[in-house]
């Protein structure tokens, strides 16, 4: 399964490679890319061997934080009737 996570307090390249080397550490790990840009990574992973739980608490054990993205479940914004009198 491939899951996008949010990833918050990094700074640099080495960050990058600290919240890799973290989650790649995990048993059931097939593939991390960490975006420093974009504050985020996608993890590929088996759900059988670990849970995106896991994946959040290796990444906070790092010293980062990590969380799925938040669902936008926003409304579209209605248009205002303009009134004149």
């Amino acid at each position: 399964m491939k899951q996008k996570f949010d990833v918050a307090g990094m700074g640099c390249a080495m960050c990058v490679a600290a919240v890799e080397k973290a989650v790649k550490a995990l048993d059931g790990i097939n593939e991390v890319n960490v975006s420093l840009i974009e504050n985020s990574m996608i993890v590929d992973y088996d759900e059988g061997k670990v849970s995106a739980d896991s994946i959040t608490e290796a990444v906070d054990k790092a010293g980062y934080k990590a969380s799925l993205p938040a669902e936008k479940t926003e409304e579209p914004q209605k248009k205002k009737k303009r009134l004149f009198f």
